[in-house]
């Protein structure tokens, strides 16, 4: 790229001209009458006037006229023009409003389509309201904080319709009303419409409900409406209930999609929910349910559930759809005082999930009884698994059975390495036996506990080159097992 590129604006400079043939630098001079001219796309020496486009989004109260329109941002400036957000927006729902640095008063009331630019993560924060910001005009909010919030439903962002968009947006230190019958969301929940999301972080919320209630999605709950985009890190929500007094059913720890909703989401991550007391679980890190979930290059890690009984320690579906390509589900547990099924997926009420280019690995499930240390299918459930990894689950239970998988329903294993899974004697149980393409050897991973989780294999590992014949890793060679395999192999 041309140095020149990062140049800014001034403002309201007229637009460069078009580049016409043989005028390199598109001042609209004719290289044969121009007699001091650049050799790059836009001319900097011979009319230093000319706006260069510096190839940012305008609007984004940098007070620059970025794509050379002739305007330097507009809307208004908060506190400079108006003292509040919301006093902003009452003059004009479809305004850019640009925040300086510092703490804004909530609640916030997104009606139309208005941008909340920020002056970045941490910088500019947006606290308190139930919730904190309401979207149901098709908003944007970006390069911001959002804290403070208590409701029922979303305490941080609450989205009721429209097309919306969360850019750059950190959502933490929220959480569910104490005494309330239910949470949904203590950090995000889209009730409606759709929610674009890229580098979003949803952390450090908490749940709360009455003595007898539900909770789903302590990190965030999509019910009804469409979540995509990529870059959606979900951690570190938490959710403590005193077992002797309350009685709490939690659905998704981090995440919880019920009612329709659909969320494609890329190179995201769902992990480090701590659920104590409850009275079950159902996906400790992502719970769905009639409703239809895509992950593309995702890790659903380090979830902790402890219940009475529950199933699924990293996701639970329900009637759902799931597709998983190059996931990571890796080392949640489900801790049950009763019944306990599936520590990496648990699936009911005939859902289909695809996985293929995925790990499910070191996952722990205990319970009076225990099964599935990998998965549990129940009757009429459908799994199928390709160039995948079932690699050291564990089943910690008066009862076990199958530590790599078991159940009533139905799966089909191709491609797939399963080994050391925990107790050996009972590594698959109601289920049938993988096929004669599947394998039982170490994968040598570059990195298992006691040091860091690296998914990538080591030279020599037995699973390179060994997935399906037809399936190509980025390099052109024959797919890799797991989750740095295949045509999305490829980690941002």
């Amino acid at each position: 790229m041309i140095a020149v590129l990062a140049l800014a604006c001034a403002e309201n400079d007229p637009p460069s001209p078009r580049a016409l043939p043989g005028d390199i630098d598109g001042d609209g001079v004719p290289d044969s009458a121009d007699t001091a001219y650049d050799t790059g796309p836009w001319d900097t020496a011979d009319t230093a006037g000319d706006c260069v486009p510096t190839g940012v989004e305008d609007g984004n109260c940098d007070g620059v006229d970025d794509d050379c329109d002739g305007l330097v941002d507009g809307g208004h400036r908060v506190p400079e023009d108006y003292a509040t957000i919301a006093e902003a927006l009452r003059r004009d729902d479809t305004v850019l409003v640009c925040l300086a640095a510092g703490t804004h008063e909530g609640p916030v009331s997104i009606g139309g389509p208005a941008v909340i630019q920020g002056a970045g993560e941490g910088l500019s924060i947006v606290e308190g309201g139930g919730p904190v910001v309401l979207m149901f005009g098709g908003g944007e909010l970006r390069d911001l904080t959002v804290t403070g919030g208590a409701a029922e439903i979303g305490a941080g962002v609450r989205v009721d319709g429209g097309d919306n968009r969360l850019s750059r947006v950190r959502i933490s230190g929220n959480q569910c009303v104490e005494g309330g019958s239910f949470c949904l969301g203590a950090g995000l929940a889209v009730m409606g419409g759709s929610l674009a999301v890229e580098s979003v972080t949803i952390d450090g919320n908490t749940g709360a409900a009455a003595s007898t209630g539900s909770v789903l999605g302590l990190g965030a709950y999509v019910g009804g409406g469409t979540v995509t985009g990529t870059g959606l890190a979900v951690m570190e929500n938490t959710l403590a209930v005193d077992g002797e007094v309350d009685e709490i059913d939690v659905f998704g720890g981090a995440l919880a999609v019920t009612g329709l909703g659909r969320v494609v989401l890329s190179d995201s991550s769902f992990s480090s929910t701590t659920v104590t007391g409850a009275a079950s679980a159902w996906g400790a890190g992502v719970y769905v349910e009639l409703s239809n979930l895509d992950f593309t290059r995702a890790w659903i890690s380090g979830n902790v559930a402890e219940c009475a009984g529950g199933e699924g320690g990293g996701l639970f579906a329900s009637s759902a759809a799931v597709t998983l390509s190059n996931v990571a589900v890796v080392q949640n547990e489900l801790a049950c005082t009763g019944t306990a099924s599936g520590g990496g997926l648990g699936l009911t009420g005939a859902s289909v999930v695809e996985l293929q280019q995925s790990v499910i690995a070191a996952n722990v499930l205990s319970g009076h009884v225990a099964r599935g240390g990998g998965v549990y299918l129940d009757e009429g459930d459908t799994l199928s698994l390709v160039n995948s990894v079932l690699y050291a689950n564990e089943l910690l239970g008066t009862v076990s059975e199958g530590s790599a998988a078991a159940g009533a329903g139905s799966w089909t294993v191709s491609y797939t390495d399963l080994y050391a899974n925990l107790p050996f004697d009972s590594v698959i149980s109601g289920l049938a036996e993988p096929d004669d393409t599947s394998l039982s050897v170490d994968p040598l991973f570059a990195g298992v506990p006691p040091a860091e989780w690296d998914l990538r294999l080591a030279t020599g590992s037995p699973l390179i080159d060994a997935g399906a014949p037809e399936c190509v890793d980025v390099d052109g060679t024959r797919c890799d097992l797991g989750v740095f395999g295949g045509p999305n192999g490829s980690w941002p």
